[in-house]
């Protein structure tokens, strides 16, 4: 009787371990999102070069950060910007996907997709990680990406 005791002790404890043990994965952070960023810096937007920016809609990808960063003008005020490093982890470049306007960035190495108003990536795209998100603030038709 004393065995059954101890071997349904034992079996009780071995049960609750595995149990932490899932939850404690499941509350990981997914160790595969590699989330690169670099430099932005300050825009002049009365240059002719950003003239893609200069309506609602707009889109560009500039030469800044670590693999480029690629500016959506939103509204009149507001504009997002996104690392184009792909977070998945194989080193790829995210670039726009033309038949959504500027709205989503694929990766053609992984397949990955994302939406660039806010970084994360589209049902059954091949990765869960979101993109490097970069702040930006336009004052006196500068805008500084950070």
């Amino acid at each position: 009787m004393k065995d059954q005791i101890g071997v349904a002790h034992r079996f009780h404890i071995t049960l609750l371990l595995m149990l932490l043990l899932c939850l404690a994965s499941a509350c990981r952070k997914d160790e595969s999102c590699k989330l690169r960023y670099g430099e932005g810096g300050v825009i002049d937007m009365s240059l002719p070069e950003f003239y893609d920016l200069s309506h609602v809609g707009g889109y560009m990808r500039i030469n800044r950060g670590y693999r480029g960063i690629y500016i959506y003008r939103n509204t009149l005020t507001e504009f997002v910007a996104c690392e184009c490093a792909c977070p998945s982890g194989d080193d790829g470049v995210l670039f726009p996907a033309d038949e959504y306007g500027g709205l989503v960035l694929r990766c053609p190495s992984c397949g990955a997709t994302f939406s660039v108003l806010d970084g994360m990536p589209l049902e059954g795209s091949a990765t869960s990680c979101p993109l490097y998100q970069y702040n930006t603030h336009l004052e006196n038709g500068m805008l500084s990406v950070y």
